[in-house]
């Protein structure tokens, strides 16, 4: 009995659908991968948060702390953070503390770092730390004590690169960074932002003087972490280059 075989159309057919419901395949694969990758991202700047509110909680209180004390240059001052540490200083320690966060999106780099440099030279999966009183550029309040009221930190978290400068006009998603205001905290696909300390004061004077007008008041990182990745390069609403 003579058996027919498959014909040169009918196996085109075949190998065509093949490819469609591979590449399908394919486009779910890289999207249950990068949702997985922000639900990581997610969960490291909520538990860099925590710990965050959590420091300056028994700071305030004059509490101890686990955490050890870094300066900014990497140097363990053999101490533990105490109501007495600056604020710049105490954002180095918490990164040394949490230097086991990789950047979801690249692991071979760190997660953290501690920088006054603007949004948009940020990558995708860096949790940005920075003393910030509101009044001015990042890095105003950088010597006050942790241990003082007046005393604000910002956490930022990039979802994708540049933050909300993901975009050429600076919002995503209609959300945007918290500046004057007494926001605590902003979510969008691009960035999350949340403040911890105590209430802004109304003017840069008064929040010096409830800090003990520290010297200096000001403390500038101009330099994003190289083992975080270092700055992304390019322009507003483009990839990091």
């Amino acid at each position: 009995m003579h058996q027919k075989g498959f014909s040169l159309v009918e196996l085109l057919v075949v190998v065509a659908i093949i490819g469609v419901l591979a590449g399908v395949g394919i486009v779910g694969y890289d999207r249950y991968v990068n949702n997985a990758r922000i639900k990581v991202a997610i969960q490291n700047y909520e538990t860099v948060s925590r710990a965050v509110g959590f420091e300056l909680t028994v700071a305030n209180n004059e509490l101890s702390s686990a955490v050890n004390e870094v300066q900014s240059d990497g140097t363990a001052t053999g101490n533990k953070i105490s109501s007495t540490t600056t604020c710049n200083d105490f954002l180095f320690s918490v990164k040394e503390h949490f230097a086991e966060f990789k950047n979801p999106w690249n692991p071979s780099l760190e997660a953290i770092t501690v920088d006054t440099v603007g949004q948009s030279s940020h990558r995708q999966g860096q949790i940005q730390l920075v003393c910030y009183s509101m009044f001015g550029n990042f890095g105003n309040g950088g010597g006050c004590p942790i241990g003082m009221d007046a005393c604000r930190v910002l956490v930022i978290n990039y979802l994708k690169d540049r933050g909300r400068w993901n975009t050429t006009d600076g919002l995503c998603g209609g959300t945007m960074s918290p500046g004057t205001t007494d926001l605590t905290e902003t979510q969008s696909d691009c960035v999350w932002i949340k403040f911890f300390g105590g209430n802004k004061r109304a003017t840069e004077a008064e929040a010096q003087a409830d800090c003990g007008n520290p010297s200096p008041w000001y403390i500038q990182n101009s330099t994003i972490a190289a083992d975080a990745g270092g700055a992304c390069g390019g322009s507003s609403g483009q990839p990091c280059s």
